[in-house]
């Protein structure tokens, strides 16, 4: 229900929702706010929620009551350079009125004074002992409070994002000239489990700062200057013992020599990569590095050609770790190749213990590549080895951006595809399901449940199968 209609309905006396319970609408009021946009914030900007809560509070008094006794409708939001003007006072304000909750914040200042940026950050440090989330994203020179910070100021960080560089007149200055000798703030966030790091400069933050990795749980690294030895990273993953969820994107062309330094990632479930030609992607060179034998999922963004090579780097990293996987995703919006046939043959053939394979693909263009996947997929013992037996969920995604073309028609294989592992399915109760000799798995192999289709246009074909028994469709 939006903010308007609940307006409208508590103009009335006797409306249910008029009579309900100050904590229940509280809980209501927090619900109605809307979703952040991503690609923007992962926190709705303050002046969006500040309408969202000036909607509510305008009805009635008892809203209004209610709205201001909430600190949950006050505690998550985030600022950018539009925002910097904000009066003190307003500010203050609300601050005051999340209470004691832990505060989620996210802060973009790339182009703006930095002056008052700064100053409106040292507004929310004063509150520094109950921050749980902290995003810093733009010009260093607004955040260097932030890392004045004594070491045991953030005891209650659970999240950090941390994507700074230097901005006009700065850009003169080498970002550790920047920073105190020896930056502490974050020394003692012994809750920290989530962190995210994208080096933007010479030097990357993980040199400078004293982070506490050993217990984290999700880390993603992006790396966008050639002058950033990968090593760097490899020795700060080898200090997260606890590490579940990595998403690494290192797209510097370095231009020396990466030392060999093991990395095995124990607790890793799973690994987010974009592998490119080995001379000039250290991303993917550093998966070299990695053993994860626990790992379940893998997604894998695809941009470049040198295939072959890329390949025998995958197949050498699932030797290496002897993991067995349950989840992959190829991502080939931005792929490049004509050869696929062999391409997704020996990746496919890499990981027979996946149930769930999720394929994504630019709205337009590479038709004949799709085709190729496509027909792989199908099962027909007359024509060669199942791949993928076990498969249970599959998705297919047409990436669509706002202002590209219409959805793509549906592909007529698709169907056949679909149907031939629909019916595939263990005829023994599924005590043969885990048969390993691939003559029989075709047979024994586990049946497909649930398909998913995002960016196709609806066809006879999707309401077909849509009607099939043990066979979740979902289209949008």
């Amino acid at each position: 229900m939006s903010l308007e209609t609940l307006g409208e309905h508590s103009s009335l006396g006797s409306a249910p929702i008029y009579r309900i319970p100050l904590e229940v609408l509280s809980q209501i009021f927090c619900f109605s706010i809307p979703e952040p946009d991503k690609d923007e914030s992962s926190f709705l900007n303050i002046q969006l929620l500040a309408h969202c809560i000036s909607t509510l509070a305008r009805v009635e008094s008892r809203w209004k009551n209610t709205v201001y006794a909430t600190p949950a409708l006050w505690s998550t939001f985030s600022l950018d350079g539009e925002d910097i003007r904000v009066n003190n006072v307003w500010m203050e304000r609300w601050l005051s009125r999340s209470r004691v909750l832990p505060l989620d914040i996210a802060l973009n200042f790339s182009d703006r004074s930095t002056d008052r940026a700064s100053l409106l950050v040292g507004k929310f440090l004063q509150s520094h002992l109950r921050i749980r989330s902290l995003h810093l994203e733009g010009d260093i020179m607004a955040f260097l409070p932030v890392f004045h910070l004594p070491r045991d100021a953030l005891p209650l960080l659970e999240e950090l994002h941390l994507s700074i560089e230097r901005v006009g007149n700065d850009l003169l200055q080498p970002l550790s000239s920047l920073l105190p000798p020896q930056p502490k703030a974050f020394g003692d966030s012994a809750n920290l489990r989530r962190l995210k790091v994208e080096d933007c400069d010479e030097l990357s933050i993980l040199e400078r700062l004293a982070l506490p990795l050993q217990l984290l749980e999700s880390l993603q690294l992006r790396s966008y200057n050639s002058n950033i030895d990968p090593t760097v990273y490899l020795r700060a993953l080898n200090q997260c013992h606890a590490l579940e969820s990595l998403d690494i994107d290192l797209t510097g062309h370095y231009r020396g020599t990466i030392s060999k330094i093991p990395c095995t990632l124990h607790s890793l479930k799973s690994l987010e990569a974009r592998p490119r030609p080995v001379s000039s992607d250290h991303a993917f060179s550093l998966l070299s590095n990695l053993s994860a034998p626990s790992l379940e999922k893998f997604d894998l963004h695809f941009s470049s050609f040198e295939l072959d090579r890329q390949l025998a780097q995958i197949s050498d990293f699932q030797c290496r770790s002897g993991f067995l996987l349950r989840s992959l995703t190829l991502d080939l919006h931005h792929a490049q190749f004509d050869y696929a046939t062999d391409f997704f043959d020996g990746i496919l053939s890499l990981f027979p213990t996946v149930t769930c394979l999720r394929i994504c693909y630019p709205l337009l263009g590479m038709q004949s590549m799709l085709i190729t996947l496509l027909d792989i997929l199908v099962i027909d013992p007359s024509t060669g080895p199942v791949f993928l037996p076990r498969l249970e969920e599959f998705t297919l995604e047409f990436k669509v951006v706002a202002g590209s073309a219409e959805p793509r028609m549906y592909p007529s294989l698709l169907t056949r595809m679909i149907l031939s592992r629909w019916r595939s399915h263990p005829s023994d109760g599924g005590a043969a399901a885990a048969a390993d000799n691939n003559d029989v798995l075709h047979l024994r192999g586990r049946r497909l449940t649930l398909v998913t289709l995002r960016g196709i246009k609806f066809s006879k074909d999707i309401a077909m199968l849509s009607e099939l028994s043990g066979l979740r469709l979902d289209h949008k």
